[in-house]
């Protein structure tokens, strides 16, 4: 970043602008001699060459020198379905398991991590170039649970494709239904990610007015690709009905900034839109959503009422597969006739005794 690099000189502090590579590390070592610590934060997965990265850290540090950088986290863009992180400047999406492997071949060994909130959940790595390190608890644990999700698996991946196409169909679907209610859509926070959305799942200003931004480099422009304007911050104001948080990644922040803002917010991710917002459509409104799901629903009870099997059967097990599937495929799943059952199961579980206080109304509690 040239602009980044020509602030950063102005404050003394001297800064090249160019992609770390052995040619760079080595006039480095020769100008400035070796470091103690090498850090980095959300720039090394924009280096295409992960190899001569590798080994230009190696190249940069003393004998008992540090490699520390931190980058978005493979594991939680898999759990949370965030497919909005790939896009082109994150060449990489890494992972515990990935870096180790890489990193030991240029003689830096990853003993410890760090999972991070930022950008929607990220992970620090702590390498030395020693071979006498010992791993951390942390590590260890953070490398099982890789393995009991399946980060070398291909399934896994099949699985997140599935996901993707799913919260892409019914995300899409929601704003079409805002549309024919006349409701007025907008977006907050004109995101990098927010053009892998629009692009990915085909929407643009006739389902999204505009986009809110508080960076004025942004502001009167329009989105890549799906063309939508993109206006400054005042324009949030009168307050739509719908918003779309595009940089959902600083939820928190955002919902505490606009606390007296009366309208809906959804975003695209499969967990959080897909339940609370499609369920929350169809309770609050069965009319508008029985008539979206109409022809499936129909169909479906007649299948069922065909099969003959309305105890247990396979579309018992076909549920329960499928539902295992949507939770990652962890633990084991089993549906139960109603929402208390569930409780009373899950109380019986952890050896919970005495009284439970319940919602008069558990089916969507429970």
């Amino acid at each position: 970043s040239l602009n980044v690099a020509k602030e950063s000189n102005k404050f003394g502090v001297e800064t090249i602008s160019e992609f770390l590579g052995s040619t760079l590390a080595d006039q480095i070592v020769h100008s400035k001699g070796h470091a103690n610590i090498v850090y980095a934060a959300n720039v090394f997965c924009h280096i295409p060459d992960i190899n001569d990265l590798a080994k230009s850290c190696s190249t940069l540090l003393k004998e008992d020198g540090y490699l520390v950088f931190e980058d978005p986290y493979l594991g939680d863009v898999l759990q949370k379905t965030s497919y909005d992180q790939i896009y082109d400047e994150h060449v990489y999406l890494f992972n515990c398991t990935a870096v180790q492997d890489v990193f030991k071949k240029h003689g830096l060994v990853l003993f410890d991590c760090k999972h991070l909130n930022t950008h929607g959940g990220s992970m620090r790595y702590y390498f030395k170039k020693t071979s006498s390190v010992k791993h951390t608890d942390t590590l260890l644990k953070q490398l099982d649970l890789e393995e009991e999700i399946g980060i070398k698996d291909i399934k896994t991946y099949e699985s997140f494709s599935e996901k993707c196409d799913f919260a892409k169909v019914n995300f899409k679907k929601a704003l079409e239904l805002f549309k024919d209610d006349n409701l007025k859509v907008v977006g907050y926070g004109a995101t990098s990610k927010s053009t892998t959305i629009l692009n990915y799942c085909d929407i643009g200003p006739d389902l999204i007015e505009y986009i809110v931004d508080t960076t004025p480099i942004k502001q009167n422009t329009l989105t890549p690709g799906k063309h939508i304007p993109v206006l400054p911050y005042e324009a949030f104001s009168p307050h739509p009905d719908v918003s779309v948080l595009f940089a959902w990644n600083h939820k928190k922040e955002i919902l505490h900034k606009e606390n007296n803002f009366s309208g809906q917010w959804i975003t695209h991710l499969y967990e959080e839109f897909i339940w609370s917002q499609l369920m929350s459509t169809f309770f609050s409104n069965p009319k508008a959503g029985f008539k979206d799901k109409k022809n499936k629903i129909l169909s479906a009870i007649s299948k069922f009422i065909d099969s003959g099997e309305y105890i247990l059967g396979t579309n018992v097990k076909k549920f329960e597969d499928e539902f295992k599937q949507f939770l990652g495929n962890k633990g084991y799943f089993v549906s139960c006739a109603s929402g208390t059952d569930a409780i009373t199961l899950a109380l019986l579980t952890y050896g919970i005794k005495g009284k439970v206080i319940v919602p008069s109304h558990t089916a969507t509690a429970s």
